[in-house]
């Protein structure tokens, strides 16, 4: 007849979501339900196969139940063995090394002078680092004191004077520049000073920018002709 796979068939498409999923599982189930009761209504040959298909299910179950059984045995008793091998081997070496000190004073004194020199040296040691780090942080502190902070010193009063120079050479330049009489008899005596200083005016540089625009725009003319 192949029911089964013709309702696995069907079964296959079936892609509803929310109620509609619900309502074709359901129906599937009672779609099953009703092909067991049929198959399970027809005559006592079904029924004997079945107590057989359950009988040998049983007995397959009890054997591998019994197989699990066995290897968990095997496996505690060789790791028994093993716990108990490894047990005797330490306690033989216990007890030997146990013996071997017991009747040995001469090692366990050397052994206690041992372990009392090397406690004392390690001390020692650090106590020798301590001093160490301790003076070499002073010795850096006083380099650094003596010689980074003072040239730092030094240079901040060097810039604090030739500051205040380049300051008063400025503000005495634009008192001479600025702030005199505009007239230009005064204007041709300062020209004349500031020649005579080898100083710059503001008429100078003034003429100067116009000098340097006017070639400047020649140039590009001539760019531009070109």
């Amino acid at each position: 007849f192949g029911a089964w796979r013709v309702l696995a068939r069907c079964r296959r498409g079936t892609r509803e979501m929310g109620l509609r999923r619900f309502a074709a599982s359901r129906y599937a189930s009672r779609l099953r339900d009703c092909l067991r009761r049929w198959i399970d209504a027809t005559g006592g040959a079904s029924l004997e196969r079945r107590a057989a298909n359950h009988a040998n299910k049983v007995t397959r179950w009890r054997a591998k139940m019994a197989l699990k059984v066995w290897r968990e045995m095997k496996r505690g008793a060789t790791y028994r063995l093993d716990v108990e091998r490894a047990e005797e081997k330490r306690a033989t070496h216990v007890r030997e090394r146990t013996v071997a000190r017991r009747w040995s004073r001469r090692w366990r004194d050397a052994a206690r002078v041992k372990a009392r020199e090397r406690v004392e040296d390690v001390r020692a040691w650090q106590c020798a680092c301590r001093h160490l780090a301790r003076w070499g942080a002073r010795c850096f502190v006083a380099w650094y004191r003596g010689t980074v902070v003072a040239n730092r010193r030094v240079e901040n009063y060097r810039a604090r004077v030739l500051d205040r120079k380049a300051l008063g050479a400025l503000r005495a330049w634009r008192l001479d520049t600025r702030l005199s009489e505009k007239s230009k008899d005064s204007r041709r005596i300062r020209r004349g000073e500031a020649l005579a200083a080898k100083r710059l005016t503001r008429r100078m540089i003034a003429c100067t920018r116009a000098w340097y625009a006017e070639a400047a725009s020649k140039r590009r003319g001539r760019e531009v002709a070109e």
